[in-house]
């Protein structure tokens, strides 16, 4: 494991908005597309996306795009009254939806592969530490610990497209998950069309399959964990990836800070605290960018040494992790088969 120094960074405000993570920085592909390459770029589900695509036919995907974006921010936005999720939230029993349903079976999958720490019941713990729509004082140890009460992926139960909770104050939070599901939707439509190369970021959330522009893997960038430098400024490694997905969770950006304390967004769903520990952002390669985002979330809950060890047990799953050694010092641990997707430390 190597170890970085870095400059010693003073606390900053840094305001959250829904879904963002900004730990991976897009680096290829900003030169204009030629031959049959098309890029387009937009806002969606709270955050930008940039595809790329080769496409002998040419055609116009970006208004498909925004139209499924549309669809999943009105499954899992809990800033939106008319989404499915806040329907689920606040409803006694349950509600019929086939989308919600997948992403669901997906969630339970991810939360028992990780032993609870990916747990998206977990949504009126982030609402208490002000990292949902409401922004509340600090909260109490009995009010944490009435909530936690009602933590648990068990509540949920999936009949069909029917989502189901048998404890009516069950809600949830697909924050941890949405971005990597809606970049899969996006990647699936594009291969529904023929398309076999293309890039999908989505908030830093990427999937890549086939060859970029430049006839290569698509390259992008791992951002040094650094609190005060400017996005995209220092990038870390890069990375290449052709038939993969990959994503980032990281606390060093984003954190609520009040009454001279911070607080990483990273609830800890076994304590129903703000996760504390050296774990600074953890990047994970996957087959489906669904699977990169829930388990880069559950990593920065487990902390390095049990993050460690699940990446290693997992088949087609990598990870690079950059935890804190000390207050001008961090450490960089990649997984067995990582290496083959980092270029050269001096590479362009």
């Amino acid at each position: 494991m190597k170890k970085y120094h870095t400059a010693a960074t003073s606390s900053f405000w840094y305001t959250i908005v829904i879904f963002a993570t900004l730990s991976i920085v897009f680096t290829a592909c900003k030169q204009q597309p030629k031959g049959t390459y098309r890029g387009f770029s937009g806002d969606g589900i709270g955050t930008y996306y940039q595809i790329s695509v080769r496409d002998s036919l040419n055609r116009d995907l970006q208004p498909s795009v925004d139209s499924i974006l549309k669809e999943m921010n009105l499954l899992f936005s809990l800033f939106s009254k008319e989404s499915v999720i806040t329907a689920f939230n606040q409803a006694s029993h349950g509600v019929t939806d086939p989308d919600f349903a997948t992403l669901t079976l997906a969630a339970k999958r991810l939360s028992l592969l990780t032993n609870g720490s990916f747990e998206p019941t977990i949504a009126p713990l982030v609402r208490l530490w002000g990292f949902g729509p409401d922004s509340p004082e600090q909260p109490d140890s009995t009010t944490v610990a009435a909530l936690l009460a009602n933590v648990g992926m068990k509540h949920i139960h999936v009949n069909g497209d029917s989502v189901l909770k048998d404890n009516p104050a069950i809600s949830l939070d697909y924050n941890g998950i949405a971005k990597g599901y809606t970049v899969d939707k996006v990647a699936n439509f594009l291969e529904e069309k023929g398309i076999r190369h293309y890039m999908v970021n989505i908030g830093g959330e990427i999937r890549a399959k086939g060859l970029s522009a430049r006839a290569q893997a698509w390259i992008f960038g791992i951002e040094t964990p650094e609190q005060n430098s400017a996005l995209g400024s220092s990038i870390l490694r890069r990375i290449q990836l052709s038939e993969c997905a990959l994503a980032t969770s990281g606390n060093y950006r984003s954190f609520r800070e009040e009454g001279g304390r911070q607080w990483g967004h990273t609830i800890n769903p076994r304590t129903g605290y703000p996760e504390a520990n050296s774990l600074l952002s953890a990047t994970v390669v996957a087959p489906t960018c669904t699977e990169a985002d829930a388990l880069a979330t559950s990593l920065m809950v487990m902390g390095l040494d049990s993050a460690k060890r699940l990446v290693e047990r997992l088949p087609d799953i990598e990870a690079l992790l950059i935890s804190r050694y000390d207050s001008a010092t961090y450490e960089i641990w990649t997984s067995t088969k990582m290496t083959q997707f980092l270029l050269p430390e001096d590479g362009k």
